[in-house]
């Protein structure tokens, strides 16, 4: 049996600027709103300007092992005119509000749901479009996150390996394992014993949590940001001049889920992860 659920790998989207940037994210889904997540850093400038007018997700469907996916395309700046994005900067954290689900009635009185993008969201391919997106019941809130779980941090590091002679599929993500290595109370953020790189900002971490006498859970607890780094200084001796090297520590920090349940407006007092 596979470690974590099947359809967890199609969770992360690739996101591409016009400039060739990249990042990672994925969908929520609140009642009736669907939302990309991401980190803010890859779609805004420290300025809140966009870093790109036009954005593509690459999104898997949840039969992820047959590798067929879907492209959308997002107008940000009609996105930003029309109120559709929420972000914040100082935590590091962008929501899109992509479709929202509209009921009706058939002919024989069932009521059916239907799933209506919004103006800035363009689907690139024809067909019945399936996507996996995350509920909110299979989240995790900040203070309920245990240091010393595993995790498992989903994404497209864009910037390992070698491109020239690619030794894995740049578009299709990988997953790397850690722990919580400790919680940032301050800034509610999550330490992870799990590098990240270029290409991981925005990604989803999943905690797994185990109850007995078998039950595991499989909670996505935030978003990548960054890695924290240490610095090496050479010196010259004879000179006297020195070059400060900064180096991925192999440690990354991630926002916790609150922040971003707080921007679309979930009151985080009905919300019980624990279950």
């Amino acid at each position: 049996m596979r470690a974590i659920p099947g359809d967890n790998l199609a969770y992360p989207i690739q996101i591409t600027l016009e400039n060739g940037s990249q990042g990672s994210g994925f969908y929520l889904h609140e009642e009736n709103q669907g939302y990309l997540i991401t980190a803010a850093h890859v779609l805004l400038n420290q300025d809140e300007s966009p870093k790109s007018n036009k954005v593509q997700l690459l999104s898997y469907t949840p039969d992820f092992e047959s590798g067929s996916f879907w492209l959308f395309e997002i107008d940000l700046n009609k996105a930003l005119e029309d109120g559709g994005v929420l972000y914040d900067l100082g935590r590091d954290i962008i929501v899109i509000n992509l479709s929202e689900r509209t009921f009706s009635v058939d002919d024989t009185g069932k009521e059916i749901g239907l799933n209506r993008g919004k103006a800035w969201v363009d689907l690139k391919q024809a067909g019945q479009v399936s996507t996996v997106s995350v509920p909110i019941r299979n989240i995790k809130l900040y203070d309920d996150v245990l240091i010393g779980n595993d995790v498992v941090l989903f994404g497209f590091p864009a910037s390992i390996g070698m491109q020239h002679s690619p030794q894995f599929d740049y578009k299709r993500p990988l997953l790397r394992s850690g722990v919580v290595a400790g919680k940032h109370a301050e800034r509610e953020k999550i330490i992870l014993d799990c590098p990240a790189y270029y290409g991981n900002s925005g990604g989803p971490v999943i905690e797994i949590e185990h109850f007995p006498p078998k039950e595991i859970r499989y909670r996505i607890i935030g978003i990548v940001n960054e890695f924290i780094p240490y610095s090496e200084t050479w010196k010259n001796l004879s000179s006297g001049l020195e070059n400060i090297q900064m180096i991925n520590s192999g440690y990354s920090v991630i926002a916790s889920m609150d922040a971003i349940l707080n921007l679309i407006g979930v009151d985080l007092t009905k919300t019980n992860s624990s279950e």
